[in-house]
């Protein structure tokens, strides 16, 4: 089938780009075949047909089923690593799942009293904040992609200029956390230390909005995300690396290495992760790192290699499994 020519229902200039960065060229054939409506779009935002997305981004619609948690001790750390309390990841990989449970059980588990639940209609997004008065602490946790809309925030990703922040941002996590961000502020206690954490899109807008309240001046005690996408290029990282912030990822996530470099994203310099992560293997075992070590088995010529494993590996249940899990 031959390309449309740019027009209403064509492809424009853009489009033409995202289409041959795409690192598969079954995808790529996927979204060729599909005719595009540009002119009826909001400016800077570019979609495909919704029913061509679905095959090519199931990865990032996994749900977030939670499991029942154990509490596993604190790791002792080696020359290499700091202590981990394990306990404690724990506690916010739940939050990061209970961000995808229905009100009732998210109200039944913090209680309805302590936990405010919001959504964001921009992006179609969620997240919710609960408060421990006992430790004085607030909590922030975002939900990941759960529908299309999400899918749309997850594929935008052309970097933006911020010129808050002086750097490169993902444009839609961006455009998601801007609207988080002028949500959630007025809810946040002064008095009360934050916490943010977040899995898949919510672990990268978590990111995102511990840049905005650190540039703002606003204190975050601790920011904890779980297979989290890249967010920024490697400058984009400098300025928060003093920051209280841990990835954690399953070792098969291909999620976390995403989006993948290329030569239209590398023009402002290419996807980088910054900060220590802790990388969960399925055995029980566990790695700590100052810094992201890139997995060989995500290149560019073989995104096209995604396996069950892999997606499985995504969801926020596999996450709380493995922490779970730790030896």
């Amino acid at each position: 089938m031959a390309a449309p020519p740019p027009g209403r229902n064509g492809v424009g200039p853009e489009m033409l780009y995202r289409l041959r960065m795409c690192p598969s060229a079954g995808v790529r054939s996927l979204f060729w075949n599909r005719f595009f409506s540009i002119a009826e779009l909001p400016p800077g935002r570019t979609f495909v047909t919704r029913s061509a997305l679905l095959g090519a981004l199931g990865i990032f619609l996994l749900s977030g089923c939670v499991a029942p948690l154990k509490t596993p001790a604190i790791q002792a750390g080696t020359a290499n690593q700091p202590p981990v309390d394990f306990i404690r990841l724990a506690e916010l990989a739940r939050a990061a799942g209970n961000a995808y449970e229905p009100t009732a059980v998210i109200e039944e588990a913090y209680g309805k009293a302590n936990v405010v639940i919001r959504d964001l209609p921009g992006s179609n997004g969620r997240y919710l904040i609960y408060v421990n008065h006992a430790d004085r602490t607030q909590t922030i946790a975002i939900r990941g992609s759960v529908n299309k809309q999400n899918a749309w925030v997850d594929v935008d990703s052309l970097k933006v200029f911020d010129p808050r922040l002086k750097i490169f941002l993902h444009t839609g996590f961006k455009r998601a956390t801007d609207e988080l961000y002028a949500d959630a502020v007025p809810f946040l206690r002064k008095d009360y230390k934050t916490r943010i954490t977040g899995h898949s899109l919510g672990g990268a807008m978590a990111c995102i909005f511990m840049m905005d309240l650190l540039h703002d001046g606003v204190p975050v005690d601790e920011v904890v995300t779980f297979g989290q996408p890249r967010v920024t290029n490697e400058h984009g990282g400098r300025d928060f690396g003093s920051a209280r912030y841990l990835r954690i990822i399953n070792d098969q996530d291909l999620v976390t290495q995403a989006p993948p470099s290329n030569v239209v994203f590398d023009l402002s310099g290419a996807y980088e992760h910054f900060g220590p992560e802790i990388a969960l293997q399925a055995d029980g075992k566990w790695t700590y790192s100052t810094t992201h070590i890139p997995r060989d088995f995500v290149t560019h010529d073989n995104w096209k290699q995604v396996d069950f494993e892999n997606a499985t590996d995504h969801q926020i249940k596999n996450y709380i499994e493995r922490i779970t899990a730790v030896k």
